[in-house]
């Protein structure tokens, strides 16, 4: 489903190696069918605590991509659950404050996760991960859209940190102290060893 909605990931990579964006590059109202344009920065080097960090990833230049239009019929949720991803994007290098949950005073995974959600679909979500699993519908890996929430097992402790799906084996996240809010993939080693499942919360 997911490649369905978003073009190709190596697309966007060789057409916007050479490119990089700020923060101010994403529209401060997220674009409505235009998810495609999104830029996910990845670094494959886990760190010491086996997190991944974006600081040598990359940047997709935003208008190189502008042309790639998805329709809103392409998946359930329409252009809804596209806006959450794309406000979700535009928090990317926002950076992790322990119980932070505003892109000023910073963000812990569930207070990144719950701000989104109530800024984009006014839902208010549970504040803690754990609890976030009880809400919404389970989803198999292989039937994730994004919007989805992603759950991983990442302080010995089921369900202890949680993401919003992307698209294209991506998930976007607040990782940890001393990081910031970055596009992974989900594939990367440390997280398919931790991952725990998904939930569908609907707009």
């Amino acid at each position: 489903m997911q490649k369905i909605i978003l073009i190709p990931l190596l697309l966007l990579v060789s057409a916007c190696q050479s490119a990089r964006i700020n923060r101010s590059a994403y529209p401060a109202s997220p674009v409505k069918n235009d998810l495609a344009v999104y830029a996910p920065r990845v670094d494959e080097t886990p760190d010491k605590s086996g997190e991944n960090s974006a600081e040598s990833g990359f940047d997709c230049l935003v208008s190189a991509c502008q042309s790639t239009q998805v329709s809103s019929n392409d998946y359930p949720e329409n252009s809804a659950m596209n806006d959450l991803a794309m406000y979700a994007l535009s928090l990317d290098g926002t950076r992790y404050k322990y119980g932070g949950n505003s892109p000023e005073s910073g963000f812990d995974c569930s207070g990144f996760v719950g701000h989104v959600f109530k800024k984009s679909l006014g839902k208010t979500l549970p504040r803690t991960s754990a609890e976030m699993r009880r809400v919404g519908t389970e989803q198999d890996l292989d039937d994730l859209q994004p919007g989805d929430l992603v759950f991983y097992n990442t302080r010995h402790k089921i369900n202890s940190h949680v993401g919003i799906y992307l698209g294209e084996g991506k998930f976007i996240h607040s990782p940890s102290t001393g990081k910031s809010v970055r596009v992974v993939n989900m594939n990367d080693t440390y997280y398919r060893k931790r991952y725990n499942g998904a939930r569908r919360i609907n707009p």
